[in-house]
């Protein structure tokens, strides 16, 4: 049984660390290995939240885009330690809220890496679940890595997308100006016990998961995804990952 009846969900790059680093030298790694055209960071940054075999289709490789994915893992894994910190207040975030809410971690970095790099960084006692690319078959925006780590936390099992209805969304934010008027919610009877679930990440992949998944969307702005981007399809935007927690909890107090 889940401790609390609340959960969150966290992104991890862009959300709680910052592998900027790590990531560039991957991939330009990767094409310099293969003899092919490295691309600018900036086009790399922009597509960081995607899985690898997508980021490199859309940085222009046609073929064998595997052998890309490996080579930028095999760089990878030699270097992303030592060049990944975690994000301004991130510790502190986790920490509080694992003092009110059930923790996972949804991210489109492989388990593997995630799983190294949250214990490294001191954070990985914080969370029941950590879902990645390689234990899903469609990653985020599909709703499939956030129910899985609802399924994995006990709070959901052998749920769906049909199992979802729509039900007014209440205005726990009237400063905001980001409710979107109309929230999707768990059907708690076919789906699970009450517990209401926030997705909080830095993209619109984390948002657009969240939507399909049919629980509440908060956005920061510390990481990939820009703010405009972000109050487009975030139910609430906040500077960071410490923000957003104790907007949280404060919405939460307000219900």
């Amino acid at each position: 049984m889940p401790k609390f009846q609340i959960t969150l969900l966290f992104d991890l790059d862009g959300t709680l660390i910052d592998s900027t680093p790590a990531i560039l030298d991957g991939f330009h790694y990767a094409f310099a290995h293969l003899g092919a055209a490295e691309p600018s960071d900036e086009a790399i940054k922009r597509l960081i939240g995607h899985p690898l075999e997508v980021m490199f289709e859309r940085l222009g490789v046609t073929r064998d885009v595997q052998n890309f994915v490996l080579a930028y893992k095999q760089r990878y894994e030699q270097i992303f330690l030592d060049q990944t910190v975690l994000l301004s207040g991130a510790h502190e975030a986790v920490q509080e809220a694992s003092e009110f809410a059930n923790l996972g971690v949804v991210t489109t970095k492989t388990s593997k890496f995630s799983k190294i790099l949250l214990q490294h960084l001191g954070i990985a006692e914080f969370f029941g679940t950590i879902v990645g690319r390689e234990d899903v078959k469609n990653p985020k925006p599909s709703a499939e890595p956030i129910l899985k780590a609802l399924e994995n936390l006990g709070i959901c099992s052998g749920i769906s997308g049909e199992n979802f209805s729509e039900i007014p969304s209440r205005n726990l934010n009237e400063n905001s100006g980001k409710n979107f008027g109309k929230a999707r919610a768990l059907n708690l009877d076919e789906a699970c016990d009450f517990c209401e679930v926030f997705m909080i990440g830095d993209t619109q992949l984390d948002a657009l998961a969240a939507k399909s998944a049919a629980v509440r969307s908060v956005g920061v702005c510390c990481g990939y995804g820009s703010a405009a981007e972000l109050e487009a399809c975030c139910e609430f935007v906040c500077e960071d990952t410490k923000e957003a927690v104790r907007l949280i909890r404060e919405v939460l107090k307000r219900t």
